[in-house]
């Protein structure tokens, strides 16, 4: 047992040791790239460096993807520290290895590595889910009183982008999250427009409400059309929904609350009127001369 957990530790110091290494062979190519660069042009490759090449920019661009996947994940769950997003990986990794060797070594706790293992790897994981489903449920339900300030500012001749740019500031007041997302929003649509924009800002935040802002909005771009009356007449809607959600989840209760109700409150009743009888019965002896017959 020890060496197995021997093993885990030198493999995540040689894990460690390699991406050192890569690091810096990778700083060394690219110093001798930018002193001369028609040097490296002209140099022929062999077909061995060109696929180690292909692979080192694959491995590259896929290791891109999956740290702009895992940002995507933390901002949308409400973290939007870049320092965060940059440990996060690093400090599940590292937490995977070093707590199962404290749990054997210093604390003397015999439990299954692998199993450790798995919960320090996937449990962050799933709750940074679940807590991106809750920030995305809370944006979605000031997403009426957006739509009014837009179709109130919309009204009075300010632009979408202007618009977008004020109200991130007042709404961080009401909700931290709302607010990052619109100030999110602006810097994407002046780098990329406002539909693509839009339609990143649909795929983060996957929810109908969100959707439907959206809706709004493109539509306005596409066609040139006003956008005051449709967002009235989209939060009017989007708020007799959330009341029929609030009514359901409350018509719901009623069903939920049997079981506790069960547990907690009809077995103790049942308890304590059985048992005052049955102990006078124990006490009598007559448990015991029925029992015997």
């Amino acid at each position: 047992m020890k060496l197995y957990y021997l093993l885990i530790i030198f493999a995540g110091i040689a894990i460690f040791l390699v991406k050192v290494i890569h690091k810096l062979r990778l700083k060394r190519r690219y110093r001798a790239i930018f002193k001369d660069v028609e040097s490296v042009k002209e140099r022929k490759k062999s077909s061995l460096e060109i696929k180690i090449s292909e692979l080192n920019d694959k491995w590259i661009s896929w290791r891109k993807e999956q740290k702009s996947v895992v940002s995507d994940k933390l901002i949308a769950a409400g973290f939007y520290n870049p320092i965060v997003h940059e440990l996060y990986e690093p400090v599940r990794l590292g937490c995977a290895i070093i707590i199962p060797a404290l749990f054997y070594f210093v604390f003397q706790i015999q439990m299954p590595a692998i199993l450790l293992i798995l919960a320090i790897l996937f449990i962050p994981r799933i709750w940074i889910e679940l807590r991106g489903k809750s920030v995305t449920e809370d944006i979605s339900l000031s997403i009426p009183t957006l739509m009014e300030l837009m179709a109130v500012s919309a009204q009075v001749g300010i632009t979408i982008e202007n618009t977008l740019g004020y109200l991130s500031a007042e709404m961080s007041q009401i909700n931290k999250h709302l607010g990052y997302m619109l100030s999110r929003l602006e810097n994407r649509v002046k780098l990329i427009g406002l539909e693509p924009a839009l339609d990143e800002m649909n795929g983060h935040y996957k929810h109908p409400d969100i959707l439907r802002f959206v809706s709004t909005l493109k539509q306005s771009s596409q066609f040139g059309a006003s956008i005051y009356k449709p967002l009235l007449q989209q939060a009017t809607e989007l708020r007799e929904l959330q009341l029929t959600r609030t009514e359901e989840k409350a018509g719901k209760l009623s069903a939920k609350m049997s079981v506790p109700l069960i547990l907690f409150i009809m077995l103790p009743v049942l308890v304590l009127i059985v048992a005052p009888p049955f102990i006078q019965l124990m006490a009598s002896g007559g448990l015991s001369g029925f029992i015997g017959s």
